[in-house]
């Protein structure tokens, strides 16, 4: 699985959402370039991306955290 959090180096809802999915299991690439923010359009963070889904804000990425499964080491 491929996860994105768009975020920024003090942000507090990112962390939040970084550590959720870590205690889950989830390995997470974190995107602080502001360019690449810029050109995408964002203009606030967090913003959360799974495999080539759509994005989520903080409120819809904390409930898909909460729902997902947790990875088990094969």
């Amino acid at each position: 699985m491929d996860i994105t959090l768009y975020s920024t180096p003090t942000c507090p809802k990112c962390k939040i959402l970084e550590t959720k999915l870590w205690n889950k299991g989830y390995e997470v690439h974190r995107e602080m370039d502001e360019q690449v923010l810029i050109d995408m359009g964002l203009k606030s963070v967090p913003w959360l991306k799974v495999d080539d889904g759509e994005l989520m804000d903080f409120v819809t990425a904390n409930e898909w955290i909460n729902n997902a499964p947790e990875v088990r080491p094969e």
